[in-house]
């Protein structure tokens, strides 16, 4: 699973989701549907799509994030991340007032169990300036 992910984010984004979709499906066969692992793969799988602009990610993001949110509930910081992924997807696709808001909520959450400069709350802090700016500059 993690291997996918690192290779989808950052060498071959289309090798990292073939991994990723595999591991998925081994994943739900042997665990379920809401085990953390396959929800995280989920999570591995929406950055997959936005690296790759094929398809849309929110799906994977939110699927990732309403299963991480029942399984883990809101306050652990893989729910947080993939709230976070799920705002960035909307706010990559079209203008979505509630995906700025899904940014703050989660770059919040994430600051309360992160230090400062964290990679993750660094990420929220950059969503959030690029997603404040004017659509055509974005």
């Amino acid at each position: 699973m993690s291997y996918g992910i690192n290779v989808a984010g950052w060498q071959n984004g289309r090798t990292g989701r073939a991994i990723l979709e595999s591991a998925e499906q081994d994943a739900r066969a042997a665990l379920g549907d809401r085990h953390p692992i396959r929800l995280r793969i989920q999570y591995g799988l929406s950055g997959a799509a936005m690296n790759l602009q094929d398809f849309e990610p929110k799906e994977y993001a939110s699927r990732a994030y309403h299963g991480q949110l029942i399984a883990l509930r809101e306050h652990h910081p893989e729910p947080l991340s993939s709230l976070m992924q799920l705002g960035i997807a909307r706010v990559a696709i079209r203008d979505d007032p509630e995906a700025a808001e899904m940014i703050k909520q989660a770059t919040r959450g994430l600051q309360r169990i992160h230090r400062p400069w964290h990679g993750e709350v660094v990420r929220g802090y950059i969503a959030q300036g690029f997603g404040s700016l004017p659509r055509p500059v974005y």
